[in-house]
């Protein structure tokens, strides 16, 4: 079913967050790397990413062996979808 003005809604928070993400780079070579403000909004930039599917759950790494944690449905379910898609 189509719904009026979301694709724009989403364009426009899309853009937004990318203009967030250049405010804050361009601000870090401005301002120097150590600026909290920009490293705030850095990683508010990357914490609202939708390409960044994963949560913290499924990305701990247990005992610091460099594995995530494999068996979780969030995981199960990524790795069915890329073997079906």
């Amino acid at each position: 079913m189509f719904l009026p003005y979301v694709g724009t809604a989403i364009a426009g928070a899309t853009i937004f967050q990318q203009a967030m993400g250049l405010g804050a780079t361009l601000g870090k070579i401005a301002l120097g790397n150590d600026n909290s403000t920009m490293n705030w909004i850095e990683g508010l930039v990357e914490a609202t990413n939708p390409m960044n599917t994963r949560s913290e759950w499924s990305s701990i790494d247990y005992g610091n062996t460099g594995r995530n944690t494999t068996w979780t449905i969030e995981n199960l379910l990524g790795m069915t979808a890329e073997v079906i898609g």
